[in-house]
């Protein structure tokens, strides 16, 4: 049969797909207008950012607040350093600071800790002692779990810590890389200040056939300031690795993560440590990954020579070991670098994509056929019946009279069948939405009408009722009523996301202009918020007491200090648990974390609004107090805690009662503007006072 392009069949199949396609193309156009793909990769992009700045953040906290938080071993071992030191005491020396360097291998939570002693003859090894705890996630009650690489077999006897299979007495001059010594040591004469002279070595062994290993090594001077060795920790490359989850990023075929110096101004990196047999077939032995087009938002680059048919994306987050504008080294910015497939990276927004086309050349394809078969049973007589067509409502299903006529019937059953494929494709896009899984919907609104399009998902998020299934509008001054009480309770620090009282959920609402009309975009966001809230109170709390960390107690507390004015009378008090050892070398330490959290537990019921309490390190905590007064009633509260301690004594297996001693300095905030760190410092100062003049004691700084 020949086609007939000037007749009715013809223009009616031909209006009836072209329809569809505008249709179909009209809501594809509303998501992509409103932002959908652009943010779903954005989305990647930040949830690839996220999660290497978490694993930095986390890594980042172990360098400073366990593996770097050495200074009361390195005073310690100062101290022990024989006044009229001639070198011939080397063998007693390492003998009386073996306790000391293993309390600070148990509590750095490193792999290794060691003093080396500097050589000035024509020796050909340095004396000293190393220690060594390959798997520093558990400890034995004895020292069965840890190794002597380095020192007099004698302290191996005496401590039952056997002999590794590399020991050697000294550490030899020859051979291997030695700058982990000799950094510390040609950089002490610009400082007495050891904490200013850190020195990260890269990756190295210390002995041949050794583990591969990180050092952080300082200078260690007696009384008199002249330098004597260094000192320093053990990090093995293996237990970097595990901190460094590959399946976090993918959950197969992940490259992972890689630690690197990124040289300033450069484009490349210089691996470090590499993790997985899928990062050598990526990069091979190469010295240098060159990487293009970093994003300065997110920190995310490609890496250009790797051997992948696609694209490899790398995160870079800095590490900022050297942050002191003054350290002596340079090495370089040492960086957390997580690498994901493009293809991988990049999924989400490519099914979206994939999922868009397939529906729409399903909504053309079906749309083509029913106007085919419809429009061929049409018959001529349709005038009346256009002009009552025009009347109805197409956003709602239609419904027509029957006239009788047979192919005035059957017309009026064609237009009921092409309305019902229009509503159809419409909710196609919404069912797809489903199929993805998001939590999300899109909206359109034109000043012209009187309604608002939405998809199906949008009563669901923003709990509005749905009175016909069929029909995607929704009342104009009913939306917006909706949408500006969900707007009245933005959440602080993040951008278009609000708290819906009535739902209790987080929502996302991103909106923009089109051609006058608006195009918005809805997302429950509960999920991420909820997650992001948890990491947030893991990253500020201590582990075992729950209360602040080191740095989240600082930044806490210079917050109330910049509200000098109104805080009143306020102190820094610095507080140290005496007999703590004695408590972990007598009852093992689950006393001991027990004697811990039962001081933070009393530290906790001093009042909410004056004080904020944290942990600096194993059995040292802070406490700002303010809002008094007076200094009287500051003193008061302070007895006050004192009190409670007395009556939160430790219970023992055999029903003893141990007290809870404290030996506390406290400084108070004048009217000078002091810093956090100055008056941390006072307190600090204060409380060894404290100790030296007894021990459970509460002393003033400048004061008793």
């Amino acid at each position: 049969m020949k086609w007939k392009w000037k007749s009715i069949a013809s223009k009616y199949s031909l209006f009836t797909v072209c329809l569809v396609l505008t249709q179909s193309l009209l809501v594809l156009g509303m998501l992509i207008a409103g932002g959908i793909i652009k943010q779903a990769r954005e989305t990647v992009y930040q949830s690839f950012e996220s999660t290497v700045t978490l694993r930095a953040s986390s890594l980042k906290d172990q360098i400073d607040n366990r593996w770097t938080n050495i200074d009361p071993y390195v005073q310690e071992l100062s101290r022990k350093l024989p006044a009229d030191w001639d070198g011939n005491e080397e063998k007693a020396y390492l003998t009386d600071v073996a306790d000391t360097l293993i309390s600070m291998l148990r509590v750095s939570g490193t792999t290794g800790t060691f003093v080396i002693l500097h050589e000035t003859g024509e020796a050909k090894s340095h004396a000293g002692l190393y220690i060594r705890d390959y798997d520093p996630e558990t400890n034995s009650t004895d020292n069965s779990d840890l190794y002597q690489v380095l020192g007099p077999a004698d302290i191996s006897r005496k401590y039952q810590i056997p002999l590794d299979s590399v020991w050697h007495y000294g550490l030899s001059q020859e051979g291997g890389s030695q700058d982990f010594y000799r950094m510390p040591i040609s950089a002490a004469g610009q400082s007495l200040d050891y904490r200013a002279l850190g020195y990260w070595s890269e990756p190295f062994s210390i002995t041949p056939g050794d583990v591969s290993v990180i050092t952080y090594t300082v200078p260690l001077f007696d009384q008199g300031g002249e330098v004597r060795g260094v000192v320093g920790v053990e990090v093995s490359e293996e237990y970097i690795k595990k901190l460094l989850p590959a399946n976090e990023l993918a959950t197969q075929d992940s490259p992972g993560y890689m630690i690197a110096v990124y040289p300033e101004g450069e484009n490349y990196l210089i691996p470090l440590i590499r993790k997985g047999e899928y990062q050598k077939r990526l990069f091979g032995n190469v010295d240098r990954l060159e990487v293009k087009g970093e994003d300065g938002k997110y920190s995310i680059c490609q890496v250009e020579n790797a051997n992948s048919r696609g694209d490899i994306y790398a995160c870079i987050k800095s590490l900022d070991l050297y942050n002191a504008k003054n350290m002596p080294y340079d090495s370089g910015n040492w960086v957390v670098v997580g690498l994901m497939k493009g293809d991988t990276l990049f999924s989400f927004p490519y099914t979206i994509v994939r999922i868009f086309l397939f529906a729409l050349l399903v909504s053309l394809v079906l749309g083509a056929i029913a106007a085919g078969i419809i429009s061929r049973r049409i018959t001529k007589p349709i005038t009346k019946l256009a002009e009552k067509v025009r009347n109805f409502d197409f956003t709602r299903k239609i419904k027509l009279e029957r006239t009788g006529l047979e192919e005035l019937d059957l017309l009026s059953q064609a237009v009921e069948i092409s309305n019902q494929n229009l509503l159809d494709s419409t909710l196609k896009m919404s069912h797809i939405m489903d199929l993805v899984g998001i939590p999300i919907g899109a909206f359109e609104y034109n000043p012209e009408g009187g309604e608002v399009q939405v998809t199906k998902q949008i009563f669901g998020l923003l709990n509005l009722p749905e009175e016909d299934g069929n029909r995607l509008y929704v009342d104009n001054e009913a939306f917006w009523a909706r949408l500006d009480e969900v707007r009245k309770n933005p959440e602080p620090e993040e951008r278009d996301v609000y708290r819906d009282g009535e739902t209790e959920r987080w929502i996302r609402i991103s909106m923009s202009q089109h051609q006058g009309n608006s195009l918005g975009i809805i997302e429950d966001v509960t999920a991420d918020m909820t997650e992001k809230r948890r990491i947030q109170y893991e990253r500020d709390h201590d582990s075992l007491t729950r209360i602040y960390n080191r740095e989240a107690f600082r930044k806490c507390a210079e917050e109330k200090l910049r509200q000098q004015k109104e805080i009143g009378t306020a102190a820094m008090v610095m507080m140290d648990l005496d007999g703590l050892k004695k408590v972990n070398d007598r009852l093992g330490h689950e006393y001991g974390d027990l004697y811990i959290k039962e001081t933070a537990v009393c530290m906790m019921k001093i009042p909410k609004e004056h004080t904020v309490v944290g942990r600096r390190s194993g059995d040292e905590f802070f406490m700002l107090l303010y809002g008094y007064e007076n200094r009287e009633a500051l003193h008061e509260q302070i007895k006050s805690f004192f009190d409670t301690l007395d009556r939160h004594p430790i219970v023992l297996p055999d029903g003893e009662q141990l007290p809870i001693r404290i030996s506390a300095g406290v400084a108070w905030v004048e009217e000078e503007a002091y810093t956090f760190g100055e008056l941390v410092g006072r307190a600090d100062a204060a409380m060894y006072m404290a100790k030296n003049s007894g021990r459970g004691k509460v002393v003033e700084y400048g004061g008793r």
